[in-house]
């Protein structure tokens, strides 16, 4: 048994705030303990994790995973690689909760998460 919390504490900033990706982003999730690899499209996304939509298959809560995703803004692409676990399994997905993002990762999904928002409440 693992002793990974179930659920994050909540905290009032972006780490917290989910939001539809502006782009499609494709997501591979690799089970690190099986190697097998399933592939689906990114339904939501935080500085904490994101939400993984495979309706065909999905690793149980617990299972450490590697995800590989490729999130491009704009004119530019950017690689998410990052050691992760499975929190929850629902709806023909997995929740997938970030166990260390470098810096470079966690500005942009920051970065994508305010503008996000801000794009949805109308702010310039």
């Amino acid at each position: 048994m693992s002793s990974r919390p179930k659920k994050r504490p909540t905290t009032p900033d972006t780490r917290d705030w989910r939001v539809p990706p502006p782009v499609a982003i494709r997501a591979a999730v690799t089970n690190t303990r099986t190697g097998e690899t399933v592939h689906g499209w990114v339904r939501n996304v935080s500085v904490g994790g994101m939400y993984v939509v495979e309706p065909r298959s999905c690793f149980p809560p617990e299972t450490p995973v590697m995800v590989l995703a490729v999130i491009r803004r704009g004119q530019s692409i950017h690689r998410l690689r990052t050691q992760a676990w499975v929190a929850h399994t629902s709806d023909g997905g997995m929740g997938i909760q970030f166990d260390a993002l470098d810096p470079e990762t966690t500005w942009l999904l920051q970065n994508l998460v305010t503008s996000q928002l801000a794009s949805a409440l109308g702010l310039p």
